[in-house]
């Protein structure tokens, strides 16, 4: 008798010399079988668990995992909920100004979005490897860093001019809104590897405060990385003081990682069907 006892007993029941050949066939046919979908479910989890490292290493390092501001995105920065800090696992905090922005060249009009930025917010665009980003934006020159996919779009080079035009909080009594325009030198066009970050432009924080109409410490918000921001479930529908609420990543860019787990879970569930059937052939 083999040793251990279960694998003779396993072969015995697996491969019996009194099969006939129809029996051997199925037998045969289940194990490979078996064999492919091992095969197959090691090589997916493997592709899915890939995708997730690549995902959170290369795109979740050029978006904030979550938002904190308020509908109109115009804080001031002593209302930030420190509350907050007990109940979320946060790698670093910035705060941020950022606006929907028309932007207009000699060649074509865009849409962009404006971030300002100064020191305090190096951390946010390290990613974006610019060398010596806040030389290329000194305060009251009005000079601009765009990406390259704007830059293609609107057929423009450094040097060159473009015109930025955005929505105003200040009101007209017979207008409404009223439109706030002005024109920006681009120092500087960088290249990024996703198109997740695509038509952005940084302007310094200053002129971006005086341009967009912000009053001193005020702020569009407060954006917040996270030490493990696939696992970490924000609650979107949390509410702070003064009108501020938190939304975070998966609210928007996770289309595609909820599609990949979906198909994970379906090849999953497709190998342990495959399994039971082979089994209850043989």
């Amino acid at each position: 008798m083999h040793k251990p006892l279960f694998v003779f007993i396993s072969f015995n029941f697996l491969w019996n010399a009194n099969f006939s050949r129809f029996q051997k066939i199925i037998t045969f046919l289940s194990i490979i079988g078996i064999t492919i979908s091992i095969f197959s479910i090691i090589i997916i989890s493997s592709m899915m668990n890939g995708f997730e490292n690549y995902f959170e290493t290369n795109v979740l390092s050029f978006i904030p995992h979550a938002v904190i501001t308020n509908k109109i995105k115009y804080v001031n920065k002593s209302q930030f909920p420190k509350k907050i800090l007990k109940h979320m696992d946060i790698k670093k905090i910035s705060d941020f100004i950022t606006k929907e922005a028309i932007v207009q060249s000699n060649q074509g009009v865009f849409s962009a979005k404006i971030f300002g930025i100064d020191s305090s917010n190096y951390n946010n665009i390290e990613s974006y490897n610019i060398k010596h980003v806040f030389s290329k934006i000194s305060s009251g020159k009005n000079n601009s860093i765009i990406d390259e996919m704007l830059a293609k779009k609107l057929k423009i080079k450094i040097g060159d001019k473009i015109k930025l035009i955005i929505l105003s909080n200040e009101k007209n009594c017979f207008l409404g809104n009223i439109f706030n325009q002005k024109s920006f030198t681009v120092t500087e066009i960088f290249s990024i590897s996703n198109p997740i970050n695509a038509y952005q432009i940084f302007i310094n924080k200053n002129d971006c405060m005086k341009f967009f109409h912000y009053a001193q410490n005020y702020i569009s918000g407060w954006r917040l990385w996270l030490k493990n921001p696939i696992s970490t479930d924000v609650n979107n529908k949390t509410h702070f003081k003064h009108h501020l609420f938190i939304s975070d990543w998966k609210s928007k860019k996770s289309e595609l990682f909820n599609s990949m787990k979906i198909e994970k879970h379906v090849m999953i569930i497709l190998f342990f069907l495959v399994v039971i059937v082979a089994i209850f052939n043989i």
